[in-house]
């Protein structure tokens, strides 16, 4: 479609070519008209001396380069590329970055690290991050910093960020919904979810754990690996799903390592019975807990005692509990089913919390 223009152009000084300029058109080339207003069908002589490029392939005159091969190319080299930036200052470290995205300026990220999107400013993704992402915001943290001893044992895979300010992430499966740090100095002012699942099939009091397909034999079975350092075998990868960072089972409460905090919590607790030679399938138990937890130094406990509401039992009768662990400095989610009743637990976790660095 031509582009009319009120342009008129003799041409080059000299020339004898005698017509105006009829437009330009989105396809980068020029078209000409005579004095009568009819069309001109350009040439090589008519296109250069009125000032513009011939392009000989095409046999068209053209107004502007066209860059559609290039663009073609380049986007090519950008799906090809394992790690695809956009952005300005960004770092990278290390190696055995694959299926990445980031997207702003100023964020740091280390190797290790595979299937993620990072979008923001002034984020610092860690070590062994697989399957995270930081989808806003900036000056997040996430992940395990390197060279820091106290951090090799931590494992953040499959967590996020969805916005906000200096969000701190260094717990596992823990999905950050909003941040509020007033700069890096000022991390883990936030509001966080965590899924916990589990089952049961007797009347054993049993813990969950984030995602709880992770289990203690799985956890102790991982090889704790020190630093910068891929899995010692295929064997152990294959074991631990990519985890090369703690030990036991740790990762995989909701804990609170390192520095003081103080947070409120709401533990959504559902039981649905799947099976066994007693009761039916179907029958249900919900019931919600809230409570304050804190940690203080070497102590982890309850401020006060917990409110349990929003309780509803459709022929199943489980026990449910939220307490603090200090041994493991946790939130420690419990639950306690039927004998002869298979039973499928999924808890879900809102936690407010202050952390305040020591």
């Amino acid at each position: 479609m031509a582009i009319t223009s009120d342009f008129s152009d003799k041409g080059i000084e000299g020339n004898s070519i005698k017509g105006t300029i009829k437009g330009f058109n989105d396809d980068g080339t020029v078209s000409f008209k005579d004095s009568a207003g009819s069309d001109i069908v350009a040439n090589r002589s008519i296109c250069k001396n009125f000032g513009y490029r011939w392009d000989n392939p095409t046999q068209t005159c053209k107004w502007r380069k066209r860059q559609e091969n290039q663009f073609k190319k380049e986007m090519n080299i950008f799906k090809s590329l394992t790690t695809k930036i956009i952005g300005s200052v960004n770092k990278m470290f290390g190696t055995l970055l694959k299926n990445v995205l980031i997207v702003g300026d100023d964020n740091e990220i280390y190797g290790n690290n595979e299937n993620g999107v990072f979008i923001g400013t002034e984020n610092y993704i860690g070590d062994n991050t697989n399957n995270c992402s930081v989808l806003g915001g900036g000056q997040h943290e996430i992940g395990r910093r390197v060279n820091v001893t106290d951090e090799h044992t931590i494992d953040t895979r499959y967590s996020s960020v969805l916005g906000g300010r200096g969000a701190l992430v260094k717990r596992f499966g823990e999905q950050v919904l909003c941040a509020g740090g007033r700069d890096n100095s000022n991390k883990g002012l936030q509001t966080s979810q965590f899924i916990l699942t589990g089952s049961t099939t007797d009347n054993t009091a049993t813990e969950l754990f984030i995602c709880g397909e992770y289990t203690t034999a799985l956890a102790t079975a991982v090889t704790e690996i020190e630093g910068d350092t891929e899995m010692g075998s295929e064997a152990d990868e294959e074991a631990s799903d990519g985890f090369t960072g703690a030990s036991g089972t740790n990762a995989y409460r909701i804990d609170f390592k390192n520095d003081n905090f103080l947070a409120t919590f709401t533990a959504d607790f559902m039981a649905y019975q799947t099976g066994g030679s007693s009761g039916s399938v179907g029958d249900s138990h919900t019931k919600r807990v809230q409570g304050t937890i804190r940690k203080v130094g070497a102590t982890t406990d309850l401020v006060g005692s917990v409110t349990n509401s929003l309780a509803k039992s459709d022929g199943l009768a489980c026990t449910f509990s939220a307490t603090a662990d200090d041994t493991n400095d946790s939130l420690k989610i419990q639950v306690t089913g039927q004998n002869n009743k298979n039973v499928t637990y999924v808890v879900a976790v809102k936690l407010n919390q202050i952390r305040i660095p020591v």
